[in-house]
């Protein structure tokens, strides 16, 4: 009798699971945001982008630059020495044939255009284990941690933030 509560329970728990499975996928699923493909350093956003969601992550090729943190003023004229790596997940999880050290420093730069002039959006920063200054154009908008051209000395924020873009851009670097 006690072999068969052991399998009645062990088989009810499977079902269980295989009822609640599609509803687990589904919000896993539903709490993505939505993507947009950067190419070669640049993206163009739409308002159709934000149709089905209220966020998008700006995902693909971002201009990177390693061992070197530039200020805007300096971007310009190094844009063509760039190389690009996947925009998430920094730059050890790239796929690209490069091999970066785990501790370093490095610039990320993405032209973003927009379909119209910007009227009450934001840049979210997610909680990241990493030191960052943050522009929109030549102007400093957010940072976090300690960022540095000295790896020991740099520190790391960990904080979130949100950043408003300033109406009225339709473009921004």
């Amino acid at each position: 009798m006690d072999i068969w509560s052991k399998a009645l329970s062990i088989a009810l728990f499977f079902v269980t699971m295989l009822l609640f499975m599609p509803l687990i996928y589904h919000f896993s699923m539903a709490l993505q945001p939505t993507t947009k493909q950067a190419y070669d350093g640049q993206v163009t956003i739409q308002a159709s982008d934000f149709s089905s969601r209220q966020t998008l992550a700006l995902v693909g090729d971002w201009s990177f630059f390693w061992k070197q943190l530039l200020e805007p003023d300096q971007l310009q004229g190094s844009i063509k020495k760039s190389t690009f790596i996947k925009g998430r997940g920094g730059w050890q999880s790239s796929t690209y044939n490069q091999d970066y050290d785990a501790i370093g420093f490095a610039t990320y730069h993405l032209d973003v255009a927009l379909e119209k002039d910007a009227n009450n959006l934001a840049i979210r920063i997610p909680k990241i284990e990493s030191a960052y200054r943050l522009y929109i154009d030549t102007k400093f908008m957010a940072s976090g941690g300690l960022v540095t051209d000295t790896e020991p000395a740099g520190t790391p924020g960990f904080n979130t933030a949100i950043v408003r873009i300033p109406d009225g851009l339709n473009t921004f670097l």
